[in-house]
């Protein structure tokens, strides 16, 4: 599936003109009210609920509509008790 999804990706480059890359990108913060904590993931629902999850290192999935205008996220699941930080030798925080 990832395959088919990264030939379609490069079959819709090659068609796109040489120019369109040359454009200035402009990042704008989806959720400027909201702040995260090490996120890892971002994904939505996918239930018509129109929600979206953001998973972060510490263990924590917060959930929170998707508008740009939200203040607030809930914490989803919280399985930081689960996680360990030490041992390893490295920084992994989850």
């Amino acid at each position: 599936m990832k395959l088919v999804s990264f030939c379609c990706v490069v079959a819709v480059l090659s068609i796109l003109p040489a120019d369109a890359f040359s454009q200035p990108v402009q990042l704008v913060n989806a959720f400027p009210n909201l702040t995260f904590t090490y996120p890892v993931l971002v994904t939505h629902a996918g239930d018509g609920t129109n929600r979206v999850f953001v998973v972060q290192q510490n263990g924590l999935i917060k959930v929170f509509q998707n508008d740009s205008a939200v203040t607030s996220a809930s914490v989803f699941l919280n399985i930081a008790n689960k996680l360990s930080s030490t041992g390893g030798g490295g920084d992994e925080r989850g």
